[in-house]
């Protein structure tokens, strides 16, 4: 097995200029509102999925990975107020052995302590759109999304050209408080695997296991998720309040090799 570091860091001083806005890292994310639902999957399935990248599916079960859909509504950020939908999964570390009992593995993720990769991510404006392909390396694209809120609902919706891809809704409000965490966060710049760590904290947090609704349309997005084998939901989690601070991404490199990590 290949042991894994980190190439020297991007120079702390780099500075992106979009649609009129300097940005640099830590890219910092002040305030909205978030929530998440984890779903069991077949393993081999995420990983043929993702078969073009260097990632490992991680399996805290046997045979299973754990696929993440993120929603978030942003309010106040660098990269301005937008809406965003991330379908990620838990990946093996790639500076470590994988050793996360099963038993523990759901709060090990909970926790910050496994590293995800996206694959999709849907956000509602260019300038988020751009920040993510250009600073980090996400693979943001332009999405019908749609956020909601009651005092006892929470909702976010994804379409496009009119038919439903996906549905997320979970009860509002929490009173608990967490952070921070700094999870690992997989991608690919040029054809190379990064990692950016994702400084967050968050409150009003509520965890749910029942009235978590989760529904997936006529789209061939949906349809994509329906044959990786989804379990009912694990768990959702709804954040009244977030604040996220992103770090440059740092090249991965194999130090038998000396030399950075590619594909193929």
């Amino acid at each position: 097995m290949l042991h894994l570091g980190i190439l020297d860091r991007l120079d702390p001083d780099t500075t992106f200029e979009i649609e009129g806005r300097e940005l640099s890292y830590p890219t910092r994310f002040r305030d909205g509102s978030s929530m998440m639902v984890m779903m069991a999957a077949s393993a081999d399935r995420v990983q043929d999925l993702i078969s073009e990248t260097p990632f490992v599916v991680a399996q805290p079960m046997p045979t299973k990975a754990v696929v993440g859909v993120n929603c978030v509504h942003y309010t106040d950020t660098d990269c301005g107020s937008y809406e965003e939908i991330a379908l990620s999964v838990f990946v093996e570390p790639m500076d470590r052995e994988w050793r996360i009992p099963w038993a523990s593995a759901l709060g090990s993720i909970i926790g910050g302590e496994v590293p995800s990769y996206t694959w999709r991510l849907g956000v509602s404006s260019t300038l988020s759109r751009d920040c993510g392909l250009r600073m980090w390396g996400f693979p943001k694209a332009l999405a019908e999304l749609r956020h909601t809120s009651s005092p006892s609902r929470e909702r976010m919706s994804w379409r496009d050209g009119g038919d439903t891809v996906l549905e997320l809704a979970l009860p509002g409000g929490g009173r608990r408080r967490s952070g921070p965490i700094s999870p690992p966060v997989y991608s690919l710049i040029s054809g190379r695997p990064h990692v950016g760590r994702l400084t967050q904290s968050y409150r009003g947090v509520g965890y749910h296991r029942r009235r978590v609704e989760f529904m997936l349309g006529d789209h061939p997005i949906a349809d994509e998720l329906r044959d990786l084998g989804l379990s009912r939901p694990l768990i959702g989690v709804h954040n009244q309040g977030l604040t996220f601070e992103m770090s440059a991404p740092q090249p991965l490199v194999s130090r038998d090799l000396a030399r950075p990590l590619g594909v193929g």
